[in-house]
């Protein structure tokens, strides 16, 4: 979510490779604000407790907008 961090990343791994040190495993961990695009309305998506509780978080640390 972090897209410095990604850049960042992404740019020492191509480094790393290109100097002939071997190959380089990347993990990139996202998140789904959105329904699938074969539901007709996203808003009848029931998210658990959990799920609503980690969005929030996610929304908040990234001040992303509620939709």
């Amino acid at each position: 979510m972090d897209i410095i961090a990604v850049h960042q990343s992404v740019k020492f791994a191509k480094q790393w490779v290109s100097a002939g040190k071997g190959p380089l495993l990347m993990e990139f961990v996202t998140y789904r604000y959105g329904g699938h695009s074969y539901v007709p309305d996203p808003a009848i998506i029931v998210l658990d407790r959990r799920s609503d509780i980690h969005l929030k978080h996610v929304r908040s640390r990234y001040h992303l907008p509620h939709p």
